[in-house]
């Protein structure tokens, strides 16, 4: 993988956009203020920078750079984070030189360039030049206004308890600047996700609202300049009707009780004429006024509860030490009070596609005749919200593992007696891979069972298996592929065939697999474990890029 840097990459997506352009504009800055040995001024803005990154691009962009959006977005997410990682990875040397060597040396192997003494350090190489034609200050303002929007619903949401998992209805943003109307609807898709809302208004006039301003003295400011006039002031500064607070809010001074007072002097904050409106909160920073409604319906309640199983499966899952590409099947008990019991089990039937699309697995109610014996992980937890109520969840292999790869393959165990390892030995070979593709040979058979019995010295190996007319052995000669989905046994010694009575055989691989499908080339089938308990990849997630790694 190669990425190219500051080349003439110009994206299209927003949030790339953004990043690039917010890069820049620090580089621009943090050299003006460098020229002037301005040092305090360019450590706030870096650690600015850091949040910026992990905590609004990256997190609003996973999907994209995870590829569940398709490659080109991908690819376009993966370019414009790495283009910004090798600039601030340069910019930030002089500050944090042990970490940015680091990354540095993480990241140069990407590079389109000769390694070589040049390049072998971050610190050889010079500050990054910015590219003022990356630098957009109109999606920067238009960012900055969308996280504003995002951190006053968040805001809300905490003073009113209600967590992020339960949908609310609607969000309601207060500007009269119709430009910011136009930056926030462009920008409307990451603030319903972020604040898992199902609408969002923009309007100038707040009145239809029942929205009001307040004010609040500044106790200790006011009690040391105003002594004990400070009693009879107070509450005068709290009975202001909102249109005097709103010419104070735009004048920023005001008489009260004869004493002149500014806005250090007095806080204001907005809120809802319960008699107007009783379903939204508000809260406000600068220019911008945020009401959220704090009144989800039962159906906004009910996503909720499924939003809470999804979280504690997953927290399972991670417990379990789950890969988010392995497949299991999880089984749910509900034990408490009835009605609450009742509750549950009606939300998981209505979500029951949605959790399962969320988890990747398919979701049961426990039985008495659930199999637990190949129990991956288990957890009982109460339910949030709804009181006297548990959860019981339990992980196991998916329903569907006895199921056959794509490829013909054949088991290979030892045959009984024999000295050529342990008994419980199991392990599978593949007869193709991908199908119908790279099929096995007899050399190749002989090779890989010296592999999996551990076998370092070459030494003869006889092979058995059960065909239509009895006991067969293999030579050079046998079509292996006559044997798919069938089990070989070895053994060190020459066995009189019409004496031979071999075990029963398994009708599934003996190795857990998964099955990768190529572009063009159909699937391969790649083995998990060889031999039986002996992991060979940690996850199907690792087994899929194994795969298509490979060249066919």
């Amino acid at each position: 993988v190669v990425f190219s840097h500051n080349d003439s990459f110009v994206p299209t997506n927003i949030m790339d956009q953004w990043i690039l352009s917010f890069t820049q504009s620090l580089i621009l800055f943090v050299k003006e203020e460098m020229k002037m040995y301005r040092l305090y001024t360019v450590i706030p803005r870096l650690v600015r920078f850091i949040d910026q990154l992990t905590n609004w691009y990256v997190r609003f962009n996973r999907k994209r750079i995870k590829g569940d959006l398709g490659q080109d977005q991908c690819l376009q997410s993966i370019q414009s984070l790495f283009s910004v990682l090798y600039s601030m990875t340069r910019m930030m040397a002089p500050f944090t030189p042990f970490l940015t060597e680091y990354m540095f040396q993480n990241l140069r192997h990407l590079l389109p360039w000769k390694l070589d003494d040049s390049n072998a350090s971050v610190h050889y190489i010079m500050l990054p030049r910015a590219r003022e034609d990356l630098v957009n200050k109109e999606i920067e303002e238009t960012v900055s206004r969308m996280q504003t929007v995002i951190e006053l619903g968040r805001y809300i949401r905490d003073k009113k308890v209600v967590p992020i998992k339960f949908p609310l209805p609607e969000v309601v943003v207060i500007h009269q600047d119709s430009s910011c109307h136009r930056q926030l609807q462009d920008m409307n898709h990451y603030i319903l996700e972020e604040l898992n809302v199902r609408k969002l208004i923009v309007a100038e006039d707040d009145t239809k609202y029942g929205v009001k301003l307040t004010a609040e003295p500044d106790n200790d400011r006011l009690g040391k300049r105003l002594k004990g006039e400070f009693k009879k002031v107070a509450p005068a500064i709290k009975a202001l009707p909102d249109h005097q607070l709103r010419v104070f809010q735009e004048k920023g001074e005001i008489v009260v009780e004869g004493f002149n007072l500014t806005s250090e002097d007095i806080h204001l904050s907005y809120a809802v004429d319960s008699s107007l409106s009783s379903q939204y909160y508000a809260h406000a920073e600068q220019d911008l006024l945020v009401l959220l409604d704090v009144t989800p319906s039962q159906e906004m309640l009910d996503e909720g509860v499924a939003r809470e199983i999804i979280n504690k499966i997953q927290k399972l899952r991670k417990k379990a030490g789950l890969q988010p590409a392995d497949q299991v099947d999880v089984l749910y008990e509900v034990t408490g009070i009835e009605t609450s019991r009742v509750d549950i089990e009606r939300v998981i039937s209505v979500h029951k596609e949605y959790i399962e699309n969320t988890t990747r697995g398919p979701l049961s109610s426990k039985t008495p005749e659930s199999d637990l014996g190949q129990l991956i992980g288990e957890d009982e937890q109460k339910m949030k919200g709804l009181s006297g109520v548990s959860l019981h969840l339990w992980i196991i292999p998916p329903s569907n593992q006895l199921s056959q790869p794509k490829c013909r393959y054949i088991n290979i165990e030892l045959y009984p007696g024999s000295l050529l390892g342990e008994g419980s030995f199991r392990a599978s070979l593949l007869l193709e891979n991908p199908q119908r593709k790279n099929y096995l040979t007899y050399n190749e058979l002989v090779y890989e069972s010296h592999l999996l019995l551990g076998i370092k010295v070459k030494r003869k190996l006889y092979f058995y298996v059960q065909g239509k007319d009895g006991v067969t052995n293999i030579s050079t000669a046998t079509d292996l592929l006559s044997f798919a989905n069938n089990t070989i046994f070895i053994s060190e010694k020459e066995l009189p065939l019409d004496q031979q009575t071999l075990p029963p055989i398994s009708t599934t691989p003996h190795c857990p697999f998964k099955d990768v499908e190529l572009n063009g080339l159909g699937y391969c089938t790649v083995l998990l474990e060889n031999p039986k308990g002996h992991m060979t990849l940690s996850s199907h997630q690792d087994a899929e890029t194994f795969a298509r790694q490979i060249k066919y």
